[in-house]
């Protein structure tokens, strides 16, 4: 079976999440965290990948993560890091075989309202499932970098995350007063399955009307939705960009999907063109 395509953007964050396989222990002490966490720092430091955001699970960890210039850097950072603490986790519990459940699922995030969705799921993660009292309380995350202020060398707050404020102080406020709006179920269960059908562009968490939560989040932040992408490519970017920032770049209609010729307009057939005048047989000579 082929594998499905995964589409990364330069700027653009991707959700990512990777499980352990048969769901089981990828994390058994502080020591498997830690080097992990030293894994991804590296392996996105050399291929050019910021961390937004993340959360180590027992079983699985979810990153947002941004490639700054080569859209495949996230799979080389992620095959790497990946590979990697398999090598370790199998010398240093003596055992052989596969410690991931196949290839990593990413999310292409789009627009703003998905990404602060994003953040809150996240976040939030430990919390559904009994880790923690508070997000604020789990040590293996980067909520306290975005909601305190924490120094942490990993995680890049993505340049999105300023329109919440005017500077810092009010950025972590209205951040720590996002996590306090309840995901509802279908939202819950939208975002675990967009990384399993990335290549989906049906997906209404992403591309679809906004739900309740998304016009609460407008109304009390006043965000402005980011332009999606239409195609894929480097071409798409570089003129999404160029529309972004105001200029009139030459190439706009390159950004444009061609419409199919219609046939109305298309050169007249045999039918409709004049006909010369027959000449007489000699019959009727």
């Amino acid at each position: 079976m082929a594998r499905s395509p995964r589409q990364f953007v330069p700027g653009y964050p991707s959700h990512i999440t990777h499980r352990g396989n048969n769901r089981q222990r990828i994390f058994h002490c502080e020591r498997d965290y830690r080097f992990f966490w030293r894994c991804i720092k590296e392996a996105t430091g050399e291929c050019g990948v910021g961390v937004n955001a993340y959360v180590l699970m027992t079983n699985h960890v979810h990153l947002l993560m941004t490639p700054l210039a080569d859209p495949a850097a996230i799979s080389r950072a992620m095959h790497s890091a990946s590979r990697r603490y398999a090598g370790y986790f199998n010398g240093r519990y003596e055992r052989t075989g596969t410690l991931w459940e196949g290839r990593f699922h990413a999310s292409l995030v789009t627009h703003d309202r998905y990404l602060f969705t994003c953040h809150r799921y996240i976040d939030l993660n430990p919390v559904r499932a009994g880790l923690a009292a508070a997000p604020e309380m789990y040590p293996w995350s980067s909520h306290r970098v975005h909601a305190f202020g924490e120094i942490n060398p990993l995680v890049a707050p993505h340049p999105a995350l300023s329109a919440l404020g005017k500077d810092e102080p009010a950025v972590r406020a209205a951040y720590r007063a996002l996590l306090s709006l309840p995901l509802d179920g279908a939202e819950l269960e939208e975002i675990r399955k967009a990384p399993r059908r990335a290549c989906d562009r049906r997906s209404s968490a992403r591309h679809g009307p906004p739900s309740q939560e998304s016009r609460t989040l407008t109304r009390l932040f006043k965000l402005y939705l980011t332009p999606l992408i239409e195609g894929r490519g480097r071409r798409a970017a570089a003129c999404w960009r160029t529309r972004a920032a105001g200029g009139r770049g030459g190439r706009r209609s390159r950004c444009r999907a061609r419409a199919p010729a219609s046939r109305s307009r298309a050169s007249p057939s045999r039918r409709d063109r004049p006909r010369r005048p027959s000449r007489p047989s000699p019959r009727a000579r």
